[in-house]
Order: structure tokens, then sequence, then C-alpha cells
């Protein structure tokens, strides 16, 4: 196809989001820019891009089933207000939308205001005294206080006592000084005692967080306000009233939606819907207060529906918990939720989960038991999962958005909202481009300090994201001081602003795929190829061909090895993988061998994959793949719930 060919028919994509709390907003327009020449189909998102990744696959829901304008609340039109013109809306209190979704509860506000008050204040003593001097009392509860209140009366009292010395009256304002400071020094140190007692407790009842997400009066939360536009964005008759959007409503129409949530009770990443589906189960008196009352009541309604039909009374949960119901028929706000619990800000997410625990020390005797588990954050794990939906060779694009902190350049003359968007946006447009990770700037303790943070949690994206066949499809849009991240409270136009930045994102994303640059970018010109998606293939082709190379030639000596180290007892000879395949039934003690699973034949196709790979002539080939720098980069993180192949709808326009 040339570039002046004009396709009228949508491209494939899919579309990764990065977690970044406020700079979600920049998702909103980006998705609707990206949708105006690309259909959706595998969408994720982990924290802030989980949030997008929902809102994207309700869009591509509503188009899907007949809605040709499903992408206009996301990027405004002439008719449709856009989100991001509703968040940056400003109230009689001078606060964005924005900023009052993060409403907290009665029970944590004083200490939500106390601590954003401290993070936002330049004076910051006096806010932390009134707040400890409000837990205080003027009654002494210490023996040192007492001491220091009848210090302070006798001072009063000894003038009185008939004496004009001096030395009494010297006396007496020393007792008075010296009890005036144990008493209030004693008052607040247990006023600071009680603020961190009521403090901690409220913490913990709130679900380990200050907001928790649900409707505070009048004020709408950031859980039930993103319920509200899942509906809106579905429509179909949706309301909140109606069945919440579910993911097997996506999936009937071949949208898949995978979001991060990061499992703090047992030190691991998830991606959700979970694998291991039928392990888990919740406690509805945990989830009221976290769900609106309609998708908490669709859920409970749900899952009592699917306890009944519970095959296994041995892997039932107990009688005070139920199970969570089949992917198909969650809603799509649970992982949202699942994926952007912000600590300390947005409280944790408690389920709980079926696991194994070893019984009477006994290593492989194990039972099973249902243990409560917390989810928090996606973005603590895996900020940027840009291993999801990777595929050896792909058929379509798997885009992804990153964000990024940075020197803003200079403004040039002339340049629009748009233009001046587009130099703050930047993408590898070939392999060569972009191999190095970006430097930190490390000159005091705090930024050494966040810099090891950003290490210790995302490491492994950011090694994935720098290889060849992944970085020329990644789009990094420029932050600066006060823009996005914990900054809430951003204004109106630092919000609109950022929505700029989002479009840019979205051109610059499609022009991979339709071959035409973006005519409000003004950092690309004529000389830069348009055929970047054909490009991308050969690069994945060749990372492929190199790295299956290399395993298929590892696998195959391996396999006929004789230098097996022997493990001795009754099996005292060395025996090979090839030995191991042949012989598998007659060694079905030793292995433990479940024979339904592993028959002649079995064995039979075995040994045809790996012959067959023993001849493939590796060596002999003109490709040099033994010192070959490129990796093949493919997912090693445990599988999605992915849509079977047999039931995604084709797809009449195939990339």
């Amino acid at each position: 196809m040339t570039t002046e060919t004009v396709r009228t028919e949508l491209y494939g994509c899919d579309l990764i989001m990065k977690g970044g709390i406020s700079s979600g907003v920049i998702y909103p327009p980006a998705i609707a820019e990206l949708s105006k020449t690309h259909r959706f189909h595998s969408i994720a998102g982990s924290s802030a891009g989980a949030l997008g990744a929902v809102a994207a696959a309700a869009a591509e829901y509503a188009r899907q089933t007949g809605n040709e304008d499903a992408f206009d609340p996301l990027g405004g039109s002439d008719d449709t207000v856009s989100l991001n013109e509703l968040l940056a809306e400003v109230d009689g209190s001078g606060k964005t939308l924005l900023h009052r979704l993060f409403v907290p509860q009665e029970s944590t506000k004083p200490y939500f205001d106390l601590l954003w008050t401290l993070a936002r204040s330049e004076r910051k003593s006096l806010p932390v005294l009134q707040a400890v001097a409000s837990h205080s009392s003027v009654v002494p509860s210490t023996l040192m206080g007492a001491a220091g209140l009848v210090l302070v009366l006798a001072a009063v009292v000894l003038p009185f006592t008939g004496s004009d010395s001096v030395v009494l009256g010297i006396v007496a304002g020393m007792m008075a000084v010296v009890g005036l400071a144990l008493w209030l020094g004693s008052a607040l140190t247990c006023g600071a005692k009680r603020l961190a007692s009521t403090l901690h407790q409220s913490f913990i009842d709130n679900h380990f967080g200050f907001v928790n997400g649900s409707k505070v009066g009048d004020q709408e939360g950031v859980t039930s306000w993103l319920h509200l536009q899942i509906q809106r964005l579905a429509k179909s008759g949706r309301d909140r009233s109606s069945k919440p959007l579910t993911y097997g409503d996506l999936d009937a129409h071949g949208i898949e939606l995978v979001t991060m949530t990061t499992n703090a009770s047992q030190g691991s990443s998830d991606a959700f819907p979970f694998v291991d589906e039928d392990a888990w189960a919740f406690d509805p008196e945990d989830l009221k207060r976290l769900l609106p009352e309609d998708v908490f009541d669709y859920l409970v309604t749900t899952a009592k529906q699917h306890a009944e039909d519970w095959k296994s009374a041995e892997l039932r949960p107990p009688q005070n918990l139920l199970p969570l119901p089949p992917a198909t028929q969650l809603p799509v706000l649970l992982g949202a939720r699942l994926s952007f619990p912000i600590p300390p800000a947005l409280s944790a997410f408690p389920l709980y989960r079926r696991v194994s625990a070893p019984t009477n020390g006994a290593v492989d005797v194990t039972e099973s038991q249902y243990v409560k588990i917390w989810l928090t954050d996606g973005g603590l794990c895996s900020n940027l999962p840009v291993h999801l939906f990777d595929a050896a060779l792909p058929s379509r694009p798997t885009f992804a958005i990153n964000l990024a902190y940075g020197t803003h350049p200079p403004d040039i003359a002339n340049d629009d909202e748009m233009m001046r968007a587009h130099r703050l946006v930047s993408r590898p447009l070939s392999a060569e481009v972009g191999m190095d990770l970006p430097v930190h700037d490390i000159s005091n303790m705090t930024s050494f300090g966040k810099s090891v943070l950003e290490a210790s949690r995302n490491w492994s994206d950011n090694s994935t994201q720098s290889e060849v066949g992944v970085r020329d499809r990644i789009c990094t849009v420029q932050l600066g001081d006060g823009e996005g991240g914990s900054n809430i409270d951003m204004s109106s136009d630092t919000i609109r602003d950022l929505a700029f930045r989002g479009r840019a994102a979205g051109e610059n994303l499609a022009w991979m795929t339709t071959g035409i640059a973006p005519e409000s970018d003004p950092t690309r010109g004529n000389d830069v190829p348009n055929t970047q998606w054909l490009r991308h293939r050969w690069t994945r082709l060749l990372t492929t061909i190199d790295g299956l190379a290399v395993f298929a030639d590892k696998l195959a000596t391996r396999y006929v090895s004789e230098e097996i180290v022997p493990q001795g007892g009754i099996e005292p000879e060395a025996i090979t993988y090839a030995d191991l395949t042949k012989n598998a039934l007659t060694l079905k003690t030793a292995l433990r061998l479940e024979t339904t699973r592993w028959n002649e034949k079995t064995a039979t196709d075995v040994e045809a994959i790996v012959d067959h790979l023993a001849k493939t002539p590796i060596e002999g080939t003109s490709l040099d793949v033994t010192d070959s720098e490129r990796k093949l980069v493919l997912s090693t993180r445990k599988p999605t719930r992915s849509i079977p192949e047999r039931d995604r709808p084709v797809d009449p326009f195939p990339t």
C-alpha cells in the first residue's frame, strides 16, 4: 500500500498505558485520536493507565455495537464535552473536578487534610501544632505532666505567701517556666501519640487509605465517577441502574482488557482478570464501601448464583465469603479499581485467595485454605507492562504510551498548541534509535532515593522497553514540574495543556501504521520514512529468527547429551532427556506421572519436534547468530486470560 492510498477501514492495534495518578488525563485524548484510524483489540494499563484502558475498552465496545460517535466523550466534539473538560471544571471552592474526586471519608478527612496541607504548605509547623493540640488535653495524663502542673500552680500561689524576697520571686519564676514546659510538653506528646494512634486506626479501617473512592455526600468519588463514565461510554441504554459493563460484553466483540495489580500480601505482580479465577473469593462486608451500590449488588448477586453451581464442596469458600464469579461476569470497573489503589491516598482492595500451605512439615503434602490478600497499585511492580500481548511475529502493532519527566524545550515563535505538544512527544522511528535508557540526574539524597525507588519498581519494564523491536512502538510524553503524578490539584489550564500532548501522542502512534506524518508535528521532515510498521515487522522477524536459532541449537544439543550428572539413589545411571521422553511410562513411579497426560504418542510427538529442530542447519547458514546482540523479546510472566482464538471474531480488516 502506498502512502497516497486512501484507506477507509480501520487498522487493528493493541494499546498499553503507563500509570501516573493525575497523568492519566493524557490518555482520553490520545485514545480518541488513535481511534480515528485504529480499532482496539487488546488494551492494558497500570494504575492511572488502567483507568485509560477501561475507558478505551468501553468506547470500543460502544463502537462495535453500532455507536459511530463512541469516542467523542473521550476527545470531545461539537456536541460532546470531553472527559478532560469535565475534569478541568472548577467549582465555587476553586478546585477542579479532578481534585474533588479524591474526597476522603469523614473518619479520615482530618488526617487527609493535614497531610495535604503539609505537602502543599510552605509554613508546615503551624498545621502540625494545630493538629497535635486538637488531640491534647489540659488535664495531665502522665506523671510528668501532673508534676509540671503542680509546679505551675505552686509558682502562682508562692507570691501570695506574704514574702517579698527577690530570691523567692526568682524561684517562683523558674518553677513556672519548668512546670509550664513539663505540662505543655507532656500534653503535646500525649496529643501526638493520640493523633498517631487515631490516624493509624482510621487508615486501617478505611482499607489502608485516606480515600476509598466512593461517593461522600453529593460529591462523587473517583471510583463512583469512573463507573458513571464507563456506563456513559458503553451507552446501549446503560446508566447507573443498569447492568454494569462486563468482561463478557467485551469478549463477545473481540476486545481484551487486562490491568495490572500488585499483590502486597504475596509480593507479586498479577494481571487481572486472574488466570486462576476459580481460586478467588471476597467478603461482601469488605467491598460494600469500596464499590458503587449497583456494582456491588450485581457482584453479590452473580457470586451467589455462581456459588450455587459450585461443584467441589472441598474447595468451597467459607460461609462468610462468596466466590469471585468467572471473568466473563465481572464488571470491568473491578479491573480498574484493583489497579488504581494509590498508597497511601486510595484504599487497597481486599480479596481472598485459595492457597496451598505445607502441613506437618511435609513439603509435598498440602491442604488449601482461603487467606486474605491485599491488592494495591499495579504500578508498584509493573507500571508500563509492555510484555503483555507480545508475539514473536505480531499481526498488528502493540502501541504503548510512556510518561517521563524532563526539561521542556523553549517555546518556538508561531507554534500553536498542537505544535508545542508535539515537541514534548517522542518515539524512536527506527530500530537503531533509543537504545539507551534515560539517565536520572542524581545530585542529592532526595534524587538518589527517587532513582533507587524507580529502579526497584520498574527495572523489568524499563529493561524491556529499550529492546530492539519494542522501543519503536512506545511513545513518550514529557511532563514538567507540577504536571501529572501526585498533582491532583493541577489547574484547569494545565489539564487542558496535557490534553494537547495526549492528542499529539495519538497522532504520533497512528503514524506508525498509516504512514502519514501528523501535519501538526513540526519536528518531522519529509525525509523520514513512512514505512515504520513494515520495518518494525522486519525487525521482529530478525529478532525471532536469531533468538529461535540459538534456542533450537541449545535444545537439540542438550536433548541427546550424555553429559548429564546422574542423580544416584535408585537411578544411578545418567539418563538423557531423550531417554526420559522414550521411557517416561516405565519411570512413571519415579516421575509421579499421570499416564492420562502422557502416552506413547506424546513421546513420539516430542521426539519429532526436537528432531525437526535438530535438523535445522543453523551453523551452516548465512545468518551469524552466535554473536547476535538481538534478543527474542517475549513475555516470561504469567499469561493473561486471553480470549481463545476460536472465539475471536474475524477481523474484516486485518493489518
